[in-house]
């Protein structure tokens, strides 16, 4: 018998890899840190500009439907966190 089990299922290379960390003080913390910065910049203009103007109806629409996906969208990261599907799957795989 091989040293590999029958039953795993070998991982693509891009999954094996290890996950990049943004390291303190390196290049990808400042491209966070800028779009982080750019994106509250451009909320804070549209929220200062929005309300004294009247939207047209598709608009309207498309900024409730955008804001009902930035606020259901992290229901399932939280729910990962909290470790729900693992106990989901724990449950159900007997």
């Amino acid at each position: 018998m091989s040293a590999r089990r029958r039953d795993c299922v070998p991982l693509p290379a891009a999954v094996r890899r290890r996950p990049r960390s943004v390291a303190p003080g390196g290049a990808g913390t400042v491209w966070l840190a800028a779009a982080l910065t750019t994106g509250a910049a451009l909320l804070t203009t549209v929220a200062v500009m929005l309300p004294g103007r009247n939207v047209t109806p598709p608009w309207s629409r498309a900024l409730e439907v955008a804001e009902a996906a930035v606020l259901l969208c992290p229901v399932p990261l939280r729910l990962g966190a909290l470790g729900v599907y693992a106990a989901a799957r724990a449950l159900t795989s007997g």
